[in-house]
């Protein structure tokens, strides 16, 4: 159970989330403006778990090389004292997001995408 703390964490935090926007937009509390406004704030979430998940995987690791590579050869700027103080994995994106993040924002987006779907066609 404490793996799933923080997935427990941030679905409360969004249902709290949605309801307060409910009552800030639309001054009520109705089920449908309630589900859509929880289904928008968990898509939000969901993508921005699959934008951390891809970034993990390093999908752009290599276009941040080629990029220091390329201003290396331009000699447009000095590199030579820009590589003293950072080494080539300091700047991979990859290694600077973490799983304990990574795995709970994505599966509290999926659940509450889910959810919300499901209460949504039941309406």
């Amino acid at each position: 159970m404490k793996r799933y703390r923080t997935t427990f964490y941030l679905v409360i935090i969004t249902i709290l989330l949605s309801v307060i926007f409910n009552f800030i937009f639309f001054h009520s509390l109705s089920l449908l403006a309630l589900v859509n406004t929880l289904f928008y704030l968990s898509l939000a979430l969901f993508l921005f778990g699959l934008l951390l998940y891809v970034l993990k995987g390093g999908f752009f690791d290599a276009i941040v090389l080629s990029f220091r590579r390329f201003i290396k050869k331009s000699g447009k700027t000095r590199m030579e004292d820009f590589d003293e103080h950072h080494s080539d994995s300091n700047f991979l994106l990859s290694e600077r997001i973490s799983n304990r993040l990574t795995r709970p924002v994505l599966g509290a987006g999926f659940f509450l995408v889910f959810v919300t779907t499901v209460i949504a066609f039941l309406l």
